[in-house]
């Protein structure tokens, strides 16, 4: 299955490349970046990180000598322990909440959509990675406060001052 979903991530990421280059001017007429020249960039990231991900699950399956068509052939052929979600902690043996977590991840997304607009890009990002820090990284409040300022200015910093494309401004003037 691991494999498969790693196949998808590379070609969706292919076609998000040819589509930003097909739709979008990488440079202007007066030779700046133009509109396409970022989503470029994200989608040759997007290349090169899904890419080396698929070659990892294609060299695991010739050594685990598994068949590609078998769904779960990563997830059960391997006879290391399964790895637990730190959302939901323990349990029995080789149980799985990766759902729960990618559930989790959907409605905080969701939540930062809706309140964007009301609290601004910069507040609504900082709120956002702080619950989502605190959910998936418990315990560690120091680091996650840190991490949920700094990503979001270095953002605000990135699209607003350098690159002038302004994020929403909430009812707080920011």
């Amino acid at each position: 299955m691991r494999f498969w979903f790693s196949l998808c991530l590379f070609v969706f990421s292919v076609v998000y490349f040819i589509y930003g280059l097909n739709t979008l001017n990488f440079l202007t007429s007066s030779g700046r970046p133009g509109p396409g020249y970022f989503p470029a960039l994200v989608a040759l990231g997007l290349i090169l990180s899904t890419g080396i991900n698929l070659v990892k699950d294609v060299l695991e399956i010739r050594q685990l000598k598994v068949s590609f068509f078998n769904p779960f052939a990563l997830s059960s052929a391997s006879d290391e322990p399964q790895e637990l979600s730190p959302v939901v902690g323990g349990g029995g043996e080789n149980q799985r909440h990766y759902p729960k977590d990618v559930v989790t991840v959907l409605l905080l997304v969701a939540a930062l959509i809706l309140v964007l607009t009301q609290l601004g890009g910069l507040l609504s990002m900082v709120l956002f990675m702080l619950v989502l820090l605190m959910v998936m990284n418990p315990g560690h409040w120091i680091k996650n406060s840190i991490y949920s300022v700094a990503l979001p200015l270095f953002l605000y910093l990135l699209f607003d001052v350098w690159l002038n494309a302004s994020l929403p401004i909430g009812v707080f003037g920011i």
